[in-house]
Parts: C-alpha cells; structure tokens; sequence
C-alpha cells in the first residue's frame, strides 16, 4: 500500500508561494523560470488560500475576452472562498487519486498540520505509479 509520503520522498513539487493579489502574469513568469506545474497562493497572512495550475493559466487564457494584469487567484480554479485541495502525507495514495480524478483536480497540497510539504501533481502520481509496478518498491 503506497502512502503520499512514499511519493515525497522522491518526487513531490515544491511548494512555491505567490500572494493571492500578485498579476497573473507574474504567476506565469515564476512558474516558467522555476518550470512549476503549479503555484500556492496566499493571502497576508501567509496561509494558502488556492492552487494555480498550468491548466487554469491556459483556460483562462483561451477563454475569450480574458483580462491581463487581474490577480492570480481569479485565475486559479481553487478560488479562494473554495476548500483548498489538500491531503495528508500519511494518506493512502488510492485514495487521494480517487479525490484527484472524482474532483478533476490536477494538484494537491500535501500537508502535515499547517506546514505544506509538497503538491502532489497528476504527472508525479502517473510517474510513481508506473515506477512502483516496475521496480522495487518506493
């Protein structure tokens, strides 16, 4: 039985922060140069309030009439009045998969207590997955 944290270990995102007021265009350029599937936004008190996406830069973006220079958390698809995708790092990865597919989530934020450990991404799982089934164990 994999946990989150056998993933960790190995392979998780880091968990970068953005303020939640910062221009989607600063979003993107941090998320291009750091090369970040995904961003944690906070708010003035440093706690994380969403998770942008590279899915929801290119939806927003493609949806026509988009604004530029509005704040990143419009952007994010976990809005910040939403629950923010999380899970814990002692959670069965099967379980958090199930979430991440029934949610259509493309990112989670692993965390222990109030500490973000990691963002557990749809390629780090598939990745994780294919190299559990074809080696030794994580």
């Amino acid at each position: 039985m994999l946990l989150v944290r056998d993933i960790l270990r190995h392979d998780a995102v880091p968990v970068i922060e953005l303020a939640a007021d910062e221009p989607i265009e600063s979003a993107v350029a941090l998320m291009g140069f750091a090369g970040l599937p995904a961003l944690v936004l906070i708010d003035g008190r440093r706690r994380a309030v969403a998770l942008l996406t590279e899915r929801d830069i290119v939806d927003y973006f493609a949806t026509p009439g988009f604004e530029t220079g509005c704040k990143a958390a419009r952007v994010a698809r976990s809005a910040p009045n939403d629950e923010l995708p999380q899970c814990s790092s002692c959670d069965r990865l099967s379980t958090v998969v199930r979430r991440m597919n029934e949610e259509n989530l493309r990112a989670v934020l692993v965390v222990d207590g109030d500490a973000g450990l990691g963002l557990l991404t749809q390629d780090v799982v598939a990745a994780a997955i294919a190299k559990a089934e074809t080696e030794e164990p994580l």
